[in-house]
């Protein structure tokens, strides 16, 4: 069951100009990670040179990154805080796709303390119930 689409964006430190510097420096979540494969893509697309300035696997330490200066980051639109701008097209960035996050279970017939998890996940995405 899909609970959210999550808008992947960009982002800048509000007090440095990183986002003009080419390569463009980024700090990215570890290898496998869908928003790295999806920044490294769209920046390549857009003929944007880059290079990894910090790699970690927690978005906490992605936005420390971005919030001294040291790189422009891809991260779901929900996790930006207030000291952090977005980036877009109007600044010369291509647009990201969204994540989807969903939750499954892993059988067909789950426990009552499973679907009641399953429930608790989904009410706290916002949604009303979880239904497949």
């Amino acid at each position: 069951m899909i609970v959210r689409r999550e808008p992947v964006v960009w982002a800048a430190s509000k007090r440095h100009d990183t986002h003009l510097a080419r390569p463009l420096p980024l700090a990215l979540f570890t290898e496998g990670c869908a928003y790295r494969r999806w920044a490294t893509q769209a920046l390549e697309a857009s003929a944007i040179a880059y290079r990894v300035g910090f790699e970690s696997p927690s978005v906490s330490g992605v936005l420390a990154a971005v919030r001294s200066g040291l790189a422009v980051a891809p991260v779901g639109a929900s996790m930006v805080p207030d000291d952090i701008r977005v980036l877009g097209p109007a600044e010369g960035f291509p647009s990201l796709p969204a994540a989807v996050i969903s939750v499954q279970t892993a059988r067909a017939d789950p426990s009552e303390v499973v679907r009641t998890l399953k429930q608790e996940v989904v009410r706290a995405f916002g949604c009303r119930e979880a239904t497949d």
